[in-house]
C-alpha cells in the first residue's frame, strides 16, 4: 500500500494557515506583528481578569483564549459549521470539544520544542520504523 503525506491547510486573511494551527514562525508571519501583539494582550487579559460567569460558547472561547483570537478564528469557523450562533450553544458543550486545548501549553510545548537539542526520542524511533 503506498503511503502518501497529506497537508491541510485553511485560506484565511487571504493566506494559508496549516491545520490544525498551530503556533509556528509561518503563523505569526500570517498573523502579523500586530494581530499577534493584538491576541497576546487580549489572552493575558483574560489569563489575569477570567470572567465570573460562563453561560454560553461564547462566553466559554473568550474565557479560554481571549477575545480577539475568539473573533479571529473561533467565532465564523463555529458558527459556520454549526450553523447556530455562539451565544446560542452552551458553554459545557465547548468544554467537551476542546478539551486540553490550551495556549499556555501550546506556548511551553513550542519553547520546549525549541530549546531542547535532543528532541523527542520516541518520535525519533517512530519515525525509523
Amino acid at each position: 500500500m503506498l503511503v502518501r503525506s497529506r497537508k491541510s491547510r485553511i485560506y484565511f486573511l487571504r493566506k494559508f494557515f496549516d491545520y490544525p494551527i498551530s503556533l509556528s514562525a509561518q503563523t505569526l508571519g500570517n498573523l502579523g506583528l500586530l494581530r499577534t501583539l493584538k491576541i497576546g494582550f487580549s489572552y493575558l487579559r483574560v489569563a489575569l481578569f477570567p470572567p465570573r460567569q460562563v453561560d454560553n460558547l461564547e462566553q466559554f472561547f473568550i474565557s479560554r483564549f481571549g477575545r480577539e483570537l475568539y473573533n479571529t478564528f473561533f467565532k465564523s469557523y463555529t458558527e459556520k459549521v454549526w450553523g447556530v450562533p455562539c451565544t446560542e450553544i452552551s458553554a459545557e458543550w465547548g468544554a467537551q470539544r476542546v478539551k486540553g486545548l490550551s495556549i499556555t501549553k501550546t506556548i511551553l510545548h513550542v519553547l520546549k520544542k525549541t530549546f531542547s537539542p535532543s528532541g523527542d526520542l520516541k518520535q525519533r524511533a517512530r519515525k525509523l520504523l
